[in-house]
Order: structure tokens, then sequence, then C-alpha cells
């Protein structure tokens, strides 16, 4: 079962269930936005989301933000452009999703010195959903 729960400008918040196997996950799909200004409207709304979900939850998607200095090569990563992506994980207790492929999922296709490649692309968990969701691997 399949069922979409809520529809923002920046997200998309569904219920996948297995009715069989009584399992349901949510799921957030993100397409942030490039100003930061609108990326931290993003970021208090899932803030709000977090507040009535029990069940496991994973956002993956474009958050258009690097949570760390060394996920960008190329172009100097400030502490106001980390800090409220950090935030928002931080207080929803989120962890990383364990991938495989690219680390950097992001490259501005620019010549020699001027190429930035950064780490955009997140798959996210809430911590108390990491043993129902262990063997997940995401593919960027």
């Amino acid at each position: 079962m399949f069922k979409i729960l809520y529809v923002h400008e920046q997200f998309i918040h569904c219920e996948v269930a297995n009715v069989v196997a009584s399992i349901s996950v949510l799921i957030t799909l993100v397409y942030a936005r490039n100003e930061l200004t609108q990326r931290e409207v993003l970021w208090k709304e899932l803030r709000g989301l977090r507040a009535n979900i029990q069940s496991p939850w994973i956002m993956s998607g474009d958050f258009n933000n690097v949570l760390e200095v060394e996920e960008r090569i190329g172009l100097p990563v400030t502490q106001a452009e980390i800090a409220g992506f950090k935030e928002m994980v931080d207080n929803l207790q989120l962890i990383p999703l364990r991938t495989k492929g690219f680390y950097f999922t992001c490259y501005n296709k620019q010549q020699a010195i001027s190429k930035v490649y950064s780490k955009i692309d997140w798959a996210l968990e809430t911590l108390s959903s990491y043993n129902n969701l262990a063997m997940l691997r995401l593919n960027f």
C-alpha cells in the first residue's frame, strides 16, 4: 500500500506499508530549494512532521546542503551554510542511511580549477528506525 500523506513545495510525505507483514514505513522525498532562506522553511516543516511520527521514517532526496565542511571540494563551506541543516538532522535524531555509489552527488560541470563536487543528496533515517531498516541500502 502506498499513501500520500502531505504535499509541500519542497517535499512529499508518504506511507508505504506491507499489510501482509504488518510493516509500515514513512518516507519523505525531498527536493530542497537553492536559496538558504527557503531551505530554512523546509527544515521547519520537517521538524513539524516529526512531532506526529512513531513509525520508522526515511527522508531521501536533494537537500541542496552539505552536513560537514569536507563534503564539498572546490568551494569553501561556511558554518552558517551548514548550521540549519545540521541542527534539523540533530533535532530529529536522524542518521545517514548506508549508501553505495558515488560519495559526491553533485558536480557543477565546470572545467579544471572551477570544478565543485558536493554531497547534497541524502538518505536519512530516524535513529529509532535503525534496527527495522538495518539491511536497507540506497544507491546514489
